[in-house]
């Protein structure tokens, strides 16, 4: 009986790795893909690719998978977005690339750590959202006053958190809607 048990359990261990790992891998592919479409829909619109910094598409697959997976498959998706991107698309800047990595590992952490607590989709994205911003505008602050990094400008980082404000409100949108959906078919399913 103990074995029987014990093969169950690592099964069920093994299968939500499984699981945690494809929500990873498809989180990764559509962070890639995402802002892709919206470059091209910029460009085609005639608002060029500023669009992305202003939509924050690559973001939204991050928080999604935090919050639905928890903290190893939000990190693990937060860090690997960035890079897999920068190497298929060479987006984003090599300059922003280490802020935008740590921005979204700590989507990730956070909206995964947010997963388990007990309140609204919406204050989960949103806490998420305060802390990312929050850990980049440090790590950018560090980099321009401590190091000297002169590839990089307050102005600049100014702007590009600034005209993140239109992406975070469609995250705000988007993802309590998406989350609650899950979440109820999850409850129907006794998941």
């Amino acid at each position: 009986m103990k074995s029987s048990v014990k093969r169950c359990l690592t099964w069920i261990r093994v299968s939500e790795v499984r699981t945690k790992t494809v929500a990873v891998l498809l989180a990764v592919a559509a962070a890639v893909v995402l802002p892709q479409l919206v470059h091209i829909a910029g460009v085609a619109l005639g608002a060029g690719t500023g669009i992305g910094e202003m939509l924050l598409p690559m973001h939204l697959p991050v928080l999604f998978v935090g919050c639905l997976m928890g903290p190893a498959a939000g990190v693990a998706a937060g860090c690997l977005s960035p890079l897999v991107s920068y190497v298929l698309t060479g987006m984003p800047m090599q300059a922003m690339l280490p802020f935008i990595v740590a921005e979204l590992m700590v989507y990730g952490l956070v909206s995964g750590w947010m997963s388990k607590k007990l309140c609204k989709p919406i204050l989960k994205v949103l806490i998420a959202q305060t802390v990312g911003r929050m850990v980049r505008s440090a790590m950018v602050l560090a980099s321009v006053y401590l190091i000297g990094n002169s590839a990089l400008t307050l102005r600049a980082s100014w702007s590009y958190i600034t005209a993140g404000v239109w992406g975070i409100a469609i995250q705000l949108l988007i993802l309590p809607v998406l989350l609650s959906y899950v979440e109820k078919k999850r409850r129907e399913r006794g998941i």
